[in-house]
This record gives C-alpha cells, sequence and structure tokens, in this order.
C-alpha cells in the first residue's frame, strides 16, 4: 500500500511539471516568432539570421507550438492545474503569436503584383501634386509612374511596360526603389513582402520559397541576381512633361486598415528621414562617416563594383562618362528637370565619350540604353550593404 501510495505522489509531482513544460514550449515557441518577424525584433536588433533561421523552419515552430499547446489543454482536462479562463488567454496568445509571425506583414502590405491599377495622366492629375515625387520606369518608349505616397504602402506593383512584365518594389525605410523582373529562372513570380532588416524591404517569392534583400535582389537560398530595369525619380510635373502619354499606378486605401496604418507610420518615417536622429532600427554598422546617415544618394552597381552619388555633387559635374568596375557608363544629371540619369556608354557595341545627352538618352553619337540604379536612398543603408561604395 505505501509503494502504491509513492508511485501515486511521485506521478502527481511529474504532472504540474510536464505542464509548465509545455506551457514553457508553447509560448516560447509562437512568441519568438511573432518578435522575430515583425517590428519588435529589429528595434531589438535581432540579428538578420534569426530572420532567416525562423522563416526557413516557420512549420516546425508552428508544429511544436500548437502540438504542446494541444497537450497542455488535454492535461488540464483531467488535473484541472489552470482555470478555463486563464487556458483560454494563454490559447489565444499562442495563436496568435503564430498568426502575427506568419500573416500579419502581408496583410498589411497588400502587394499588387498581379492586380495593380493605373490611370491615366488627366485622372492622375486630380490626385497628385506638381512638386510630389513618383519613380518613373520606362522601357521601350512605354512609360508608368509609380507615386511614392501610392507605392509606399502596398510595396509591390506590377504591370507590362513596353513588352515587358515587370515587378516594382519600393521601401519607405530605405527611400529605395527597385524594379525587379516578373519571372524568376524562367518562370513567373508571387512576390510579398515578408518584412525588413538592415532598414530594407525583406521580400517572399512565394512559388520557390526564395527570399530576396531588395537592395541587392540576390536570392537568400540560391544565390542568384534577379534581372532588374531602370527607374528615375522626380516630380510629377516632370513626367507629365516627359511622359504625357504614360499611365500612372494608383492605390485607393480602400481597407478600413490603411488610413490607420498611414497615421502609425508617419511619426516613425519622420524620424528615420530625420538627418539629426539615428535610424528606425538599430541594425546598421553606422561605421562610415563620409556623409551624413540620411543623406540620399543615387547608387549604381556594376559587377563587383558600387559608386554612389550626391545630388549636389551632380550639380556641380551634371556629365561624367566614367567606367565602373570596367563598364562604361555616362552619369547626366537634368538640371531643368532634376533628374538624375545612368546610360550604358555603348552604341552598336561600341564605347563612345558623351558629351551631350537628353533625359531620354538621346546624344548625337545615338540613343543609349539605361543602365538600372538605386535613386535616393539614405547613405546609411547603402554603405551598410556595400561598404566597399565609391563616393563621388
Amino acid at each position: 500500500m505505501n509503494n502504491n501510495q509513492n508511485k501515486m505522489t511521485h506521478h502527481l509531482l511529474k504532472t504540474p511539471l510536464l505542464f509548465m513544460l509545455l506551457a514553457i514550449v508553447a509560448i516560447l515557441f509562437s512568441v519568438y516568432g511573432a518578435v522575430i518577424m515583425t517590428e519588435t525584433g529589429q528595434a531589438n536588433n535581432v540579428n538578420r539570421t534569426w530572420v532567416i533561421f525562423y522563416y526557413q523552419y516557420n512549420w516546425l515552430f508552428a508544429l511544436i507550438s500548437l502540438v504542446s499547446l494541444a497537450m497542455l489543454i488535454g492535461m488540464n482536462e483531467q488535473y484541472k492545474l489552470w482555470k478555463t479562463s486563464f487556458l483560454l488567454i494563454f490559447s489565444f496568445v499562442v495563436i496568435g503569436s503564430l498568426l502575427v509571425a506568419n500573416l500579419m506583414v502581408p496583410m498589411m502590405f497588400p502587394d499588387r503584383q498581379h492586380d495593380a491599377q493605373y490611370i491615366s495622366i488627366s485622372d492622375a492629375d486630380k490626385l497628385l501634386k506638381e512638386k510630389e515625387s513618383v519613380y518613373a520606369v520606362e522601357i521601350n518608349g512605354d512609360a508608368v509612374a509609380y507615386p511614392r505616397r501610392f507605392i509606399g504602402l502596398p510595396h509591390i506593383a506590377g504591370t507590362n511596360i513596353g513588352g515587358e512584365d515587370i515587378v516594382m518594389t519600393y521601401c519607405g525605410l530605405s527611400g529605395l526603389p527597385v524594379v525587379f523582373s516578373e519571372t524568376y529562372n524562367g518562370r513567373p513570380t508571387k512576390f510579398e513582402v515578408l518584412g525588413q532588416t538592415h532598414n530594407n524591404l525583406l521580400l517572399v517569392e512565394r512559388k520557390s520559397g526564395e527570399l530576396i534583400q531588395q537592395i541587392t535582389g540576390v536570392t537568400e537560398f540560391s544565390q542568384s541576381k534577379l534581372d532588374t530595369y531602370a527607374n528615375q525619380e522626380m516630380s510629377w510635373g516632370t513626367y507629365k512633361k516627359l511622359y504625357p502619354e504614360g499611365r500612372v499606378y494608383l492605390y485607393k486605401f480602400d481597407r478600413t486598415i490603411d488610413s490607420r496604418l498611414i497615421a502609425s507610420f508617419k511619426p516613425k518615417l519622420k524620424k528615420q528621414y530625420d538627418p539629426e536622429q539615428g535610424p528606425l532600427f538599430p541594425t546598421l554598422a553606422l561605421k562610415d562617416n563620409r556623409l551624413n546617415n540620411k543623406t540620399r544618394v543615387w547608387g549604381v552597381i556594376a559587377n563587383n563594383k558600387q559608386a554612389a552619388y550626391t545630388k549636389p555633387y551632380l550639380q556641380t559635374m551634371p556629365l561624367i562618362n566614367t567606367k565602373i568596375d570596367n563598364i562604361p557608363i555616362v552619369v547626366y544629371y537634368d538640371k531643368e528637370l532634376d533628374v538624375v540619369n545612368f546610360f550604358k556608354r555603348e552604341i552598336n557595341g561600341q564605347v563612345v565619350k558623351i558629351a551631350k545627352i537628353d533625359t531620354y538618352g538621346n546624344s548625337p553619337q545615338g540613343k543609349l540604353e539605361r543602365f538600372p540604379s538605386y535613386n535616393g536612398l539614405m547613405w546609411m543603408v547603402w554603405v551598410h550593404f556595400y561598404p566597399e561604395t565609391a563616393l563621388y
């Protein structure tokens, strides 16, 4: 009899310990993801590799959390260790954290890769101010403007421009627009916003499962470089002059949550763009003091070399014939239109020296091909990813 009593006592002692262990596992594995994959983690300087690790094994984290929670509920039915109300709250936190970690960001930023709306110049003129910033993408004479105001929330919008299927992406934290090809490895893509690391957009391509850091355009797992297209930053008034037959991307802000998101982002972005304050998220190296961290630069990458130009420099040197890693490039700042342009300095395979050119790329030697650039992003983000960059 005494032996049976000892066994029962031992069992009862083990039950609360196992119960608490399951509770700890369920809450830790779920909350971990909610922290890692949201602003909370970046605000606490969480390493980028942690974000990648969670993304790769999020199914395992979710499985462990949910199995632990199910076992917890079963044990509580038998031993009544927690009140039902507390168990409901606990379950809500676990499941809610998993939803936050895996679904919140795509729901906040609704990609418009395959259902973007475009309007005419005349219709857009009723909505946009003359000096409002837009990003113009021109391919084969066809042009589309992406107003910063409209691309800032969805971050992603796609269409066909001049016979090429493209995806415009925009990161508000770094101020960077990048235009990617709609295909990857010969297949159509489905881009979504996964989050941000180092104050720059982190994208996920759902069909392949690849992650892409926007500023590098390199896939995380296969280390492939996505094809990109050129874009130009300009005012709305300038776009109308240059491309009077162009189209304009429109985001209607027609979801209930949109106005709340815009209101919550406004003070954060104000801090991010304030030259007297540090970055919103302390995940940048900030070791290069050649410029103020918030100075906007126009960057270009050729093979394995990078160069960045400030607008004050280009105002004194508006036409530059140069080579970056042996790629001949001409940099042209149109003072009248206030537009920075990069062109490949070749015509029919021959390198040329350009003495005169316009924003369309027309020169006495012929029309030059645009060269993809990184327009108007913050120095602190550019130099974090490209610490060996030349600076002009």
